[in-house]
């Protein structure tokens, strides 16, 4: 799948994109860095917010993700390329998100199961 992303999209789009893809996940974004090359917020954001408030590299283009990718490599791809942090988060039970990160080392079609 290829996600597109520049500076007027909403976060709740690509969140929406990917979910449709990996039904059993979820992408959570969080607050850009107070300034470029620090520290990752812990602060998660809201849907309506744009891909340009939550990312401090301008870059526009599209991500490919793969279901054989990790989180890791997923999340680093992301902040690399885009400026964006993410943290995948996996459902339990029928419709609730246990709130909790996965492994970094887990791939996304095994999560997705």
């Amino acid at each position: 799948m290829k996600i597109e992303i520049h500076n007027h999209r909403k976060t709740f789009a690509v969140q929406e994109e990917f979910n449709n893809f990996f039904p059993n996940l979820k992408m959570e974004f969080y607050e850009r860095p107070s300034k470029p090359g620090g520290p990752s917020s812990d602060k998660l954001i809201k849907g309506s917010t744009t891909l340009g408030a939550c990312r401090n590299i301008p870059r526009i283009g599209s991500l490919t993700i793969l279901p054989s990718m990790t989180v890791g490599e997923l999340k680093q791809n992301l902040m690399d390329v885009f400026g964006l942090t993410i943290d995948i988060v996996q459902k339990s039970g029928t419709n609730s998100w246990n709130g909790f990160a996965v492994s970094e080392r887990s791939v996304l079609s095994e999560l997705n199961k």
